[in-house]
């Protein structure tokens, strides 16, 4: 109870952190402000990743014991959801932050929110790393009862963000702290991860680095470029124009979406990637 507890206040710390150090570093709240919209697509995506997968939990804490082939499985399965959601999303917001973060912040990235934009685009990896590491502790260190080593991840990660948040904020980023505190948000997301990994390796690796997820990677950075040059094409084409941009914002990430979902699973389909393929085989069942 005591370890759950101080993961509890670590994660609080770790997700919080951020703003109070942003709203140090700029007494004018300006950077506070981009960065909450900077993060609030983000923080969607995460939450309907980790909502998706947590139906797994109680049953790999049955596995683990119990039935290894069902629970490596099960590992397939959830650590294959979160790469098929998580790469698309992360793709297509790189892709389109401009329009995005213009749309969240009612058309004033110009103004108090001026560099929203980049931070989204530093922070979208989160969407991948940050649910691959709630995956690790929540299927593989919980059941193991390894949870101490997140604790002490997570707890170090506290101060790792912190640290470098102050460094890059008051001395290599002091005219955009924005920048700085998301390079620092990032690089420790990172960091935890790859410290998660290194602990849980015997069950991390094979469900995390394997081919079917590098299926997933590679049509992402298709989806990427295609959507990076595809998109203000479509958002300048769009008829809505100067106070009502927002319209052609919204419609274009809309359009955007569809036109890259038909290619992202009609590429992953022909890959024969194993989550594509068992969608289809469902549809087809029913």
């Amino acid at each position: 109870l005591s370890i759950m507890l101080v993961v509890s206040m670590a994660l609080a710390f770790y997700n919080q952190t951020d703003e109070f150090i942003l709203g140090y570093l700029d007494p004018s709240k300006a950077a506070v402000g981009a960065y909450a919209v900077a993060v609030k697509g983000i923080d969607i995506i995460i939450m309907v990743i980790t909502s998706l997968y947590a139906v797994y939990m109680p049953r790999a804490d049955e596995l683990y014991e119990k039935e290894k082939e069902e629970y490596k499985l099960l590992l397939s399965r959830s650590f294959n959801l979160t790469f098929f959601i998580a790469i698309p999303a992360i793709m297509t917001m790189i892709a389109m932050a401009y329009p995005i973060v213009s749309l969240i912040s009612g058309g004033n990235l110009s103004g108090e929110y001026g560099n929203a934009d980049l931070g989204l685009i530093i922070l979208a990896s989160m969407m991948l790393t940050y649910s691959l590491s709630d995956n690790i502790y929540t299927e593989i260190l919980l059941p193991s009862k390894k949870e101490k080593y997140y604790m002490i991840i997570v707890s170090a990660g506290v101060v790792l963000n912190i640290g470098l948040s102050l460094l890059l904020g008051l001395l290599a980023f002091k005219n955009d702290p924005l920048i700085g505190v998301a390079i620092a948000t990032m690089t420790t997301d990172i960091i935890v991860l790859v410290s998660l990994l290194f602990v849980s390796k015997k069950e991390s690796f094979p469900v995390i680095f394997n081919l079917n997820n590098l299926k997933i990677i590679l049509v992402g950075v298709v989806i990427l470029a295609f959507t990076y040059v595809i998109s203000p094409l479509l958002i300048s084409a769009l008829p809505f124009k100067g106070d009502s941009i927002w319209v052609s914002y919204l419609l274009g990430i809309i359009l955007m979406v569809l036109i890259d979902g038909v290619i992202y699973l009609g590429s992953l389909y022909l890959l024969k990637e194993k989550m594509t393929r068992s969608l289809f085989l469902f549809r087809k069942k029913r």
